[in-house]
């Protein structure tokens, strides 16, 4: 990594530690610093067609936490879903891919808590920006990526050890991936491992007092929406396959933050991810998904599960994760944009419309 990398993460670690020290318990800052990690990895070739890759990586990444509930002081972070925002920065050793920054934000769910050891998840989703990408002339190597920005997700399995009540030293595994939801092909998907340490900081200790946290009753609502998605047929043809889409959604809300859902999903669509032609021809998906969905303000992020349990396409391919945010307009109605992944590769991007019955 370049000498001018370095000095704007040290700048950024130096700014972000005196926000965070300039605050108290007592003022309950709504941003904070987190921590950063420092991993190794590698680029996954998750496709035949491009096992040819050998690539090495390092992955760098600061964390800021958010305190999303809008109380004088938020609930023990030990136990807590935390969220926030993540700059990730991966430098890949091999020329033809270039480097990867990505700018995300993140949900933290705990899995397990005991004394010092926490054991919890990172799930995050954002936009990256790739250095070097496909060019058909000039680099027809990098199949995974073909546009300057694409969507950038991250997962990591982290195990934290508390050296101090604020600071903690842990391991983490995880994976990120770069793709432009099949906008512009080729787009296998920029896969890299990695596994690292990171070193964590928060404002918060598990003897902040709590607070009355507004409780609500759990209960159930109903969403309905329709959407629409389009992809790339391939690298080869300059046609874009259209895509239909419903969903119906059944919530169960656990508190003000937190609900879990089951969804039906349906796609009326063209095509398919490994086409080399352009086929016109409609088929019908079916598919059933289960989730979680996490709510700041009026803004929520989806996390969803699922599998195709019957489509008129004689596809074989049942899994799929969909990934997304949604805008709650009004009290009833939203729009929401949703990423599907199957077959290790990104579907489609959809746009939906809904209205929620609560």
């Amino acid at each position: 990594m370049s000498k001018t990398r370095n000095l704007i993460l040290f700048v950024l670690f130096i700014f972000c530690s005196l926000i965070s020290n300039g605050q108290n318990e007592t003022n309950s800052p709504q941003f904070y610093f987190g921590g950063f990690n420092m991993n190794n990895g590698y680029v996954w070739p998750h496709s035949p067609r491009i096992s040819y890759i050998k690539a090495d990586a390092e992955e760098f990444q600061l964390k800021i936490y958010q305190n999303i509930r809008n109380i004088p002081d938020w609930i023990n972070p030990y136990k807590a879903t935390k969220f926030g925002y993540s700059l990730t920065y991966i430098n890949i050793n091999n020329p033809h891919l270039g480097d990867v920054t990505g700018l995300s934000m993140f949900i933290e769910p705990m899995l397990y808590s005991y004394k010092k050891i926490h054991l919890y998840t990172h799930l995050s989703a954002g936009f990256s920006y790739s250095s070097t990408y496909y060019n058909r002339f000039t680099n027809d190597y990098n199949l995974l990526v073909s546009t300057p920005v694409s969507f950038f997700f991250t997962g990591k399995l982290n195990l934290d050890f508390d050296l101090t009540d604020k600071l903690s030293l842990g391991l983490n595994f995880g994976m990120s991936h770069c793709s432009n939801a099949a906008l512009m092909l080729p787009n296998l998907g920029m896969n890299v491992v990695n596994y690292g340490v990171n070193l964590g900081y928060r404002v918060f200790t598990k003897n902040t007092p709590l607070v009355n946290i507004p409780k609500i009753q759990p209960f159930w609502e109903k969403n309905i929406s329709i959407g629409y998605a389009t992809r790339n047929c391939n690298e080869k043809d300059d046609k874009y396959y259209h895509v239909f889409t419903a969903d119906l959604e059944l919530s169960r809300h656990l508190n003000t933050k937190n609900a879990l859902n089951i969804s039906l999903n349906y796609l009326l669509r063209q095509g398919e991810i490994n086409d080399n032609y352009f086929k016109p021809a409609y088929n019908s998906y079916y598919g059933i998904a289960v989730g979680h969905e996490l709510f700041i303000k009026r803004l929520s992020l989806i996390s969803q599960l699922g599998m195709y349990m019957y489509d008129t396409n004689g596809d074989k391919h049942f899994w799929y994760a969909r990934l997304g945010v949604r805008y709650y307009i009004m009290h009833n109605f939203y729009t929401s944009i949703l990423l599907t992944n199957r077959k290790q590769s990104a579907d489609i991007l959809q746009l939906s419309f809904g209205y929620s019955i609560k």
